[in-house]
């Protein structure tokens, strides 16, 4: 190897996965409360728009803390540097999967 390469730092990589299994829960979670505590917003406008928009946002709700999960377990699989944030992601959406479950 040229010794200039090996003079580099090592540039390690920060918990991208840990921190997204428990950004994007927190998010999901939020819209899936307003749309649980607010069930009016689809019926304020009129016609089928209100129904669609209620829907998107929903599913949208739903793949944000399907996503946390998956970005949680890549998280374990990629051994990332802080491995306690990918642990507590998956529990985090864990538990909001089983509390909106029923």
């Amino acid at each position: 190897m040229a010794p200039e390469k090996m003079n580099k730092p090592v540039q390690s990589k920060g918990p991208v996965f840990g921190s997204l299994s428990i950004i994007l829960p927190t998010v999901g979670a939020g819209l899936w409360m307003v749309f649980a505590r607010n069930p009016q917003l689809g019926e304020s406008l009129n016609g089928y728009a209100g129904m669609f928009i209620l829907l998107a946002l929903m599913f949208a709700s739903g793949g944000l803390v399907l996503a946390g999960i998956g970005c949680g377990i890549v998280g374990l699989v990629r051994r990332e540097r802080w491995r306690f944030l990918a642990v507590i992601g998956l529990l985090l959406n864990l538990a909001i999967v089983l509390f909106f479950r029923r």
